[in-house]
């Protein structure tokens, strides 16, 4: 996936802005949702080089807490393609970060 657009668009935000999606993506439904697919992908093994997506992340929010969250989201999304399943929310997931978004409002 490229993240050169995402990059783009967390380089304009603030932290307050970064705290607001943190929030939200606290809330039950979003939270929930990720923790689904994680039960059914966290213990699948998938070659994932997460300290270069980190330290890009890193550079261009200078928020460790928006930039773990987002490296645990690609790692999420490229267990669930390695392993072929692609439920609603990963779609979701994986639309948001194309358009250069973090994904942080769900409905089911």
């Amino acid at each position: 996936m490229d993240i050169s657009k995402l990059e783009n668009t967390l380089r304009s935000m603030e932290s307050s802005e970064f705290d607001a999606i943190l929030n939200v993506r606290d809330s039950q439904m979003f939270d929930s949702a990720w923790c689904q697919v994680f039960e059914v992908v966290g213990e699948f093994e998938v070659e994932f080089d997460s300290e270069s997506i980190f330290k890009k992340i890193s550079e261009a929010t200078s928020h460790h807490e928006i930039t773990s969250y987002i490296v645990e989201d690609f790692e999420l999304l490229a267990k669930s393609q390695e392993m072929g399943i692609s439920p609603e929310f990963v779609i979701y997931m994986r639309e948001c970060y194309e358009q250069g978004n973090v994904p942080h409002v769900w409905q089911s």
